[in-house]
């Protein structure tokens, strides 16, 4: 599941939203939140902030309310990385233009050529022994490991819901949904077995996925890898910025926009 925040925040908006228009995935994630939620004082801190953000009051249980919020959010950054400075630069910088929408551009002299032969080696071709030689020797004395990234939120994977794609059992393999972790560890174990030899693998987690991901090796016995198994938690988290007007206008301009000739008429 998603941290209780994150439902406390989407739901809101939800019931302000048609239920023809709410995607199927987001009503499952609703359901599996509530249905395997087990701790009660979670589900009335989700259900209170919840009716808060629908029917905002002021002062008493809605101040405190607002003065727990902000105290979580306190922790999140400092557990996280947060750095004001470099937020208010960036701030900054997006205020007086130095960054935007058309200054993400490549220079209108750059030189775009299609890839040459030469540019890229296909490994389909076979590779050099001297090359496989010296992996297998990397291999074997220790100097390898191995990095999955899985800080992210699969948004795009899934058309804008979030989910921990690292558990998500996506594939049917051998009569069993499997997960992107248990395969990533699965190819580990191989390159373990067949090399006789140790390889750390490494899971990058973010302050959304890493209590999900921890929980799901725990319950999974980290899929009976043998090697070392460690979670790398980033560091490094801001707060979201809004576009500014003329980035705004600068992606109008550049969209293509149809026109109505100043002398054509429309048929009755």
């Amino acid at each position: 599941m998603m941290p209780v925040p994150y439902y406390a925040l989407h739901v809101p908006a939800m019931v302000k939203t048609p239920a023809k228009e709410i995607t199927a995935t987001r009503s499952l994630d609703l359901e599996h939140f509530t249905t395997h939620c087990r701790e009660t004082g979670q589900l009335i801190h989700t259900l209170r902030t919840m009716v808060n953000h629908l029917f905002p009051l002021s002062g008493g249980r809605a101040g405190q309310d607002r003065l727990d919020w902000d105290q979580e959010a306190e922790r999140l950054m400092k557990e996280n990385g947060y750095d004001p400075v470099q937020q208010e630069q960036l701030c900054a910088d997006l205020r007086h233009g130095r960054i935007g929408l058309a200054r993400n551009r490549l220079p209108i002299d750059a030189e775009i050529t299609d890839v040459e032969d030469g540019d890229v080696y296909i490994a389909e071709n076979g590779i050099s022994e001297t090359a496989v030689q010296a992996g297998r020797h990397s291999i074997e004395a220790g100097e390898v490991a191995v990095i999955s990234l899985a800080a992210g939120m699969g948004s795009r994977w899934t058309s804008g819901a979030g989910v921990v794609k690292a558990a998500n059992p996506f594939v049917n393999m051998a009569g069993c949904h499997r997960s992107f972790m248990e395969i990533h560890l699965a190819k580990s174990r191989r390159v373990m077995n067949q090399f006789r030899t140790v390889v750390p693998h490494i899971f990058t987690t973010s302050y959304l996925t890493h209590e999900p991901i921890q929980k799901h090796l725990d319950r999974n016995d980290g899929y009976t890898y043998k090697g070392p198994l460690h979670l790398s938690p980033g560091r490094s988290i801001g707060h979201r910025l809004i576009p500014m007007v003329r980035d705004l206008m600068f992606l109008w301009e550049e969209m293509p926009q149809e026109t109505l000739d100043e002398n054509k008429t429309e048929s009755p």
